[in-house]
């Protein structure tokens, strides 16, 4: 499988999907967090 990081815009997430990538991760998905934050 095949994770794409870095995505931060609607046409990169775009250019994704057009290739089969279902995995990401980026700004456009949501901004980064302390891992304790997550975890409570």
């Amino acid at each position: 499988m095949v994770l794409a990081e870095g995505v931060e815009r609607e046409n990169q997430h775009a250019a994704l999907q057009g290739c089969g990538i279902e995995l990401a991760q980026g700004w456009l998905y949501g901004k980064p967090e302390a891992v304790e934050s997550v975890l409570r």
